[in-house]
C-alpha cells in the first residue's frame, strides 16, 4: 500500500510541476503578446505621426502657392494699371 501511495504522491507532484510550468509558459506567452501589441501600437502611432507631418507639409505648400498666386495677381494688376495710365497720357 505504501508503494501505491508513494506512486500517487510522485505522480501528483509531477502533475503539479507540469501545471506550474504550463502556467509559467502561459504567462510568458501573455507577456510576449503584450509586448507585440505594444510594438504594433507604437508602429501605428509612428505612421500616424508621419502622415500628420506629411499633411501639414502639403497644407504649407498649398498656402505658399496661394500666397505666390495672390502676389503674382497683384503684380499683374499693378502692371495693367500702369499700362492704362500710360495709354491715357499718350
Amino acid at each position: 500500500m505504501k508503494k501505491t501511495q508513494f506512486s500517487r504522491d510522485g505522480l501528483s507532484f509531477e502533475m503539479l510541476k507540469f501545471e506550474r510550468q504550463v502556467k509559467n509558459d502561459d504567462k510568458g506567452v501573455e507577456l510576449e503578446e503584450k509586448k507585440f501589441n505594444h510594438s504594433v501600437a507604437l508602429e501605428e502611432n509612428k505612421w500616424d505621426h508621419g502622415i500628420k507631418l506629411e499633411e501639414k507639409k502639403l497644407d504649407w505648400e498649398k498656402e505658399d502657392k496661394e500666397k505666390d498666386w495672390i502676389f503674382e495677381m497683384a503684380k499683374l494688376y499693378n502692371w495693367h494699371q500702369k499700362n492704362i495710365l500710360v495709354k491715357i497720357m499718350i
